[in-house]
């Protein structure tokens, strides 16, 4: 999403205009860059179900983890730290998008404002789709932190833990005893990719 705003030349500026027009584009691209600096994402996928792709993409797939929960239990249970007003923090699901947008027009759409930061940070790339990305962003138009410490009732969020399906049985004992450790309701449990397909039993009824 970052790259989408391509600066063009207008084709014709005058010669006294010219230093003042790129002077322009240059602090429009820095506010741009300096976006990943001073945004927080928490990053989700909407999925229902569990993907191969995904415990490939997000986790070593021998140890990774999987917390399930909803938008309403996100919600209820992160609250956005009273140091930042309304205005500067948003949830909303990825859009994708599969051609470039047109070529940005500096002269009428170049805008400095928190929507576009925002819409800028819920966008990517069509090839991205599969993860059905859901976000909670927070924009720090002010001071430069490397991380935010936000309170979070654990268990009003998490409603399910899963382990990978090819972790071995020593890894799940672990991730229950810290679970056990911290207070949390939820009991950590194997995924159901590793379960097996179901056996079924043909039943033959003789007429």
């Amino acid at each position: 999403g970052f790259s989408r705003a391509v600066p063009t030349y207008p084709g014709r500026v005058s010669p006294q205009d010219e230093p003042a027009w790129f002077d322009y584009i240059r602090k429009h691209v820095e506010w741009r860059r300096g976006l990943r600096k001073r945004s927080f994402i928490s990053c989700w996928t909407a999925w229902d179900t569990e993907l191969i792709p995904m415990w490939k993409s997000c986790a070593p797939y021998d140890s990774g983890i999987v917390i399930q929960s909803t938008v309403q239990g996100f919600e209820r249970s992160v609250p956005f730290p009273r140091e930042y007003p309304s205005h500067t923090h948003k949830t909303g699901a990825v859009r994708y998008y599969e051609d470039l947008a047109p070529a940005f027009d500096y002269r009428t759409n170049i805008e400095y404002s928190l929507n576009i930061e925002f819409e800028t940070l819920l966008q990517k790339r069509l090839c991205f789709e599969f993860e059905r990305e859901w976000r909670a962003i927070i924009v720090n138009p002010i001071k430069r932190k490397k991380g935010l410490k936000i309170p979070v009732d654990v268990n009003g969020l998490v409603e399910r833990v899963l382990v990978s399906p090819l972790a071995p049985k020593s890894f799940l004992h672990t991730v229950v005893t810290i679970a056990r450790q911290f207070g949390l309701k939820a009991k950590p449990e194997c995924s159901e990719l590793a379960r097996g397909r179901p056996k079924h039993r043909a039943i033959i009824s003789a007429k």
